[in-house]
């Protein structure tokens, strides 16, 4: 029987750096400014198909709008290029709540066709925080992303 899985990613530096923020080590995207975070991981061997990639963020306010986009590359082993690419549409994700994780999707949300057990996978993040559309006013923490998928059993 087939089983849903969930993996965690944490964040790959990208000349931001992460740090500690009390007690989660997380990298930031600041206030005004448009800030990419990626991180690159390796598809699992029992993987089957592709479930969603979500952000796992934090932000010190209640409510906002976060204008942000998710982008994906991905690969086998020995190709001389690329296996897939995908690039997602810039939209609004709502924050809403005293929450301490807010785990979300683009409104965009990937697909990632074609990826395949073996690959290795990169995703970058991008928060346009100086565009009008965004008003959580604020930085936003990102932890990593949650990555699920239908694995072989």
């Amino acid at each position: 029987t087939d089983i849903v899985r969930t993996i965690f990613i944490q964040p790959g530096p990208a000349g931001l750096g992460p740090y500690v923020n009390n007690r989660y080590t997380v990298m930031t995207m600041e206030d005004s400014v448009t800030d990419t975070i990626g991180t690159t991981f390796y598809v699992p061997a029992d993987f089957a198909s592709f479930g969603s990639v979500k952000a796992v963020l934090t932000t010190g306010v209640s409510s906002g709008n976060m204008y942000w986009d998710m982008d994906a590359n991905w690969a086998a082993v020995g190709v001389s290029r690329e296996d897939g690419t995908e690039t997602g549409t810039v939209g609004t994700t709502t924050f809403s709540g005293t929450k301490l994780f807010h785990v979300i999707e683009p409104s965009d949300a990937m697909a990632l066709s074609g990826l395949a057990a073996g690959d290795y996978v990169g995703i970058t993040c991008s928060r346009q925080a100086g565009h009008a559309n965004d008003t959580v006013n604020a930085a936003v923490d990102f932890h990593g992303l949650l990555f699920t998928y239908t694995a072989n059993q």
